[in-house]
């Protein structure tokens, strides 16, 4: 879910991709579900329909709970944010990412602990050196 009022893309890795096929043709076979769908409700409610928001953020919890930690897809959305912002993305392409309409939104997802500001101090001053 975006708060933006139009479609936006999101690129997705390969392997993402490649394993989310897996898992559903394995689920799907299993349920004996025949769809064309790509997000489906895998509930016995409503089975083989399009999965809903409200079904997206149920199969997460079910994650989080086999792993045992406290998981909601808005919580993805912080740990993706951070992840980037890590990985040097802006905070205006961060929001983008997210499908924030404000560049400055995206400052509410993205958690950077003293060793990130740390090492990046770090990384600063060994390029300035180099120089």
């Amino acid at each position: 879910m975006s708060k933006q009022r139009t479609d936006f893309t999101v690129a997705m890795p390969d392997r993402f991709l490649h394993l989310y096929g897996l898992s559903l043709t394995d689920e799907q076979l299993i349920l004996d579900i025949d769809t064309d769908y790509v997000f489906v409700n895998l509930a016995e409610r409503h089975r083989g329909a399009p999965m809903r928001y409200s079904n997206a953020v149920q199969v997460v919890r079910a994650i989080g709970r086999r792993a045992q930690v406290s998981l909601t897809p808005h919580t993805l959305r912080h740990t993706h944010g951070t992840a980037l912002a890590r990985e040097g993305w802006s905070a205006p392409q961060i929001a983008a990412r997210l499908g924030q309409n404000s560049n400055t939104s995206a400052d509410v997802y993205i958690h950077l602990a003293e060793d990130d500001l740390t090492d990046k101090y770090a990384s600063t001053e060994m390029s300035r050196r180099e120089a």
